[in-house]
Formats: structure tokens, C-alpha cells, sequence
């Protein structure tokens, strides 16, 4: 067996429909939940917008703005936006259709 052929991950003996038009079949033992029954929205706002800027991107996830180039404008200011921790799930909900989120690593306004 090549490496190829070992990295493929292995179906599943028994699958079921899931009930996800989109989705189709999954592990017969996957219970199939909303995602707003099992993550909670975090809505904890900057109180001056002094924290790192954080951006969203599809290629690279949740990043310091800081570390690429940004063509989109800047606020005058950040505060009362809202804050994000590492291991937060991050949408940005303009982009979510095309992969616009991530998981952060650092903290920061995202």
C-alpha cells in the first residue's frame, strides 16, 4: 500500500442519511446537531480598541492584521468591537459563504 493510499481516511462500515440535504450521509454513531445548539455567540466588546487587530481570511484563518496587507479601510477607532481568545471559532459573517472564518490563535478585536 502506497503512502497515498494510507493517508485516505477509511469509510466508515454502517453510514446513515443525515437529514442535511447539503451534507448527505454520515457515520451511522454521528449524531447530527444544529450548530447554534452546541456554540454560543461570545459578545465581549473593547472598551478603548487599543487590542491587536485581528483579520479573517479563508487561506490563512484568524491573523494580526498586522502580518499581511489589508486593502479594506480602518475604523477611526475600535472600540466597542468585539473581542475574540485563541481557540475562539471566528465568522466573519460577510464572508462565511466563501470559508471567511477560522479558529484564533491570538487575542484581539476580529
Amino acid at each position: 500500500m502506497t503512502q497515498v493510499e494510507q493517508a485516505k481516511p477509511k469509510p466508515y462500515a454502517r453510514m446513515k442519511d443525515s437529514g442535511v440535504p447539503w451534507l448527505g450521509e454520515v457515520p451511522e454513531h454521528w449524531e447530527v446537531k444544529r450548530g447554534k445548539n452546541i456554540l454560543k455567540v461570545i459578545d465581549v466588546r473593547s472598551q478603548q480598541g487599543t487590542e491587536e487587530l485581528l483579520t479573517v481570511s479563508s487561506e490563512r484563518g484568524v491573523i494580526p492584521r498586522s502580518s499581511t496587507k489589508v486593502t479594506m479601510f480602518q475604523a477611526e477607532s475600535y472600540a466597542g468591537h468585539k473581542l475574540c481568545w485563541p481557540d475562539d471559532l471566528v465568522i466573519n459573517s460577510l464572508w462565511a459563504w466563501s470559508r471567511g472564518l477560522g479558529v484564533a490563535k491570538h487575542h484581539g478585536i476580529k
